[in-house]
């Protein structure tokens, strides 16, 4: 017994104890090595006593190799020796782009950011930006420095998320006006489809399981004896949009929640009432629901999960006074909203 517990003790004290690890992350604009093997940051174990030779220069289209070491900006080229866990961090600058100065660069790939290592104790530096205004997806993210504050982040606790806890995100409402400028920058031109598949393709990353989609629209008149709601207001999401986004979602493994609001101005641009009458409110609950079944029907044929049976956006500050109304027309609007939608009503937002 004696004699195998030395033995033990003696293959230990032979076999190289570990002594660090350096998590890698490269992006398409530099050559080099080491370069990350998998899409997400690259974990890679050392053994005491080793060290890693690394070295980049930029692919084409940019002008330089940026190489970010345990927060700080370093030579393309050198040596780490791995007596502590390192992270590594190289990029391409643009080489014709706009310069922003004391900024902070990090992946948009959510699977590439190793929280919180990638964030601390940045320097800040000039980064090159391309298409600074216009471009809806890039390789990389600047922002300034000053965004991360003075206060130490917050540590991560109960990660990650039990499979039961359902996760969303709700994409903003522009659509038709950026159909072919998803930025809204004056100016530039591009694909808002392009642009929302780039965005599922990260919130999938991130374990999104649905999207709340906001499909707004308008009193048509306020003033006209009887008031109408809007079918598809010409701004907003129409319904081919509205079947194209729940198919792509769908495509991502996401479900749709849609959402609505009621925006302030009728379609001649006058301002709803914000301390309607009695009589006003009652015309104008009636006409939303009418408007809401419509909806229904179609969140019933695109396979919406989840419906919202309020809305957002126009509110007059004392409801109080109108408090039975309100819930007589909403329990009816639920009622009829039920009768041709068999997914989630949401209300309440």
């Amino acid at each position: 017994m004696v004699l195998g517990a030395f033995f033990f003790v003696f293959l230990a004290l032979l076999s190289p104890a570990s002594a660090g690890t350096l998590t890698l992350v490269t992006s398409s604009g530099v050559a080099g090595s080491p370069l990350a093997q998998t899409p997400a940051a690259q974990v890679q174990t050392f053994q005491s006593g080793e060290s890693v030779a690394y070295s980049y220069t930029p692919t084409a289209g940019f002008s330089a190799a940026v190489v970010v070491l345990d927060g700080q900006i370093v030579a393309n080229s050198g040596t780490i020796a791995m007596s502590a866990d390192h992270w590594l961090f190289a990029y391409g600058s643009s080489e014709t782009g706009t310069s922003f100065p004391d900024m902070v660069t990090v992946p948009s790939d959510p699977t590439k950011i190793t929280y919180p290592q990638i964030y601390q104790n940045r320097v800040a530096s000039a980064a090159k930006v391309d298409d600074a205004y216009c471009a809806s997806t890039s390789e990389t993210v600047s922002f300034p420095a000053s965004y991360l504050g003075s206060f130490p982040l917050p540590a991560i606790a109960g990660a990650p998320l039990a499979p039961t806890v359902k996760r969303g995100a709700a994409i903003k409402d522009v659509w038709q006006s950026a159909m072919t400028r998803p930025t809204q920058n004056l100016g530039c031109t591009g694909d808002l489809h392009k642009a929302i598949i780039a965005t599922l393709q990260r919130l999938q990353a991130m374990g999104i399981d649905h999207i709340a989609v906001f499909r707004d629209t308008q009193v048509v008149d306020m003033n006209a004896a009887t008031l109408s709601i809007l079918p598809n207001a010409s701004w907003s999401i129409s319904l081919d949009e509205m079947k194209w986004i729940t198919s792509t979602a769908r495509s991502f493994g996401m479900a749709v929640h849609e959402y609505r609001s009621v925006v302030t101005n009728d379609t001649k641009n006058n301002i709803l009432p914000p301390a309607p009458t009695q009589e006003w409110l009652t015309r104008f609950l009636d006409a939303y629901t009418t408007f809401l079944v419509d909806r229904a029907r179609e969140a019933e044929a695109n396979g919406i999960e989840a419906f919202q049976l309020d809305f957002l956006f126009y509110y007059f500050p004392d409801p109080a006074p109108f408090k039975p109304l309100l819930v007589q027309k909403f329990i009816a609007a639920a009622k009829a909203v039920r009768a041709v939608y068999s997914g989630k009503l949401v209300f309440g937002r």
